[in-house]
């Protein structure tokens, strides 16, 4: 009998008998599973699931490292959306300036409609 990509994932993911779970091992098959999966096709697709799947990441990341749940919940999303929005415009206009080839194209293109020419945008905005 043939051993299928089926049986070869569970076994990955099943934890052998007697052994504790270790924060460590979801993290581990969390690794080769998006190997397997996601990392061999660049598609249009794909490349916007990981996007995404990283944007919910970074704010996770945010909320585990700044603190757990508490009665304040919806400040504190507030603040975390806040601080992940800083962050990424800070992070998005320092590779414009110092390397804008790095950028997506069509980000580069946005870039260079709203950094570059801010004198005529912020013309139509502020009189």
């Amino acid at each position: 009998e043939g051993t299928t990509n089926s049986t070869i994932g569970r076994r990955l993911v099943e934890r052998p008998r007697g052994y504790p779970i270790r924060n460590y091992h979801s993290f581990l098959a969390g690794t080769i599973g998006g190997y397997l999966v996601w990392a061999n096709d660049s598609s249009r697709m794909n490349v916007q699931i990981n996007l995404y799947l990283l944007s919910r990441v970074i704010i996770a990341v945010m909320k585990h490292t700044i603190g757990k749940k508490s009665s304040m919940e919806e400040k504190k999303n507030k603040y975390y959306y806040s601080c992940f929005a800083a962050i990424l415009w800070g992070t998005v206009m320092y590779l414009f300036e110092e390397n804008e080839d790095v950028l997506h194209p069509s980000l580069k293109s946005s870039m260079r409609d709203i950094y570059r020419h801010k004198v005529d945008f912020a013309g139509d905005i502020f009189p």
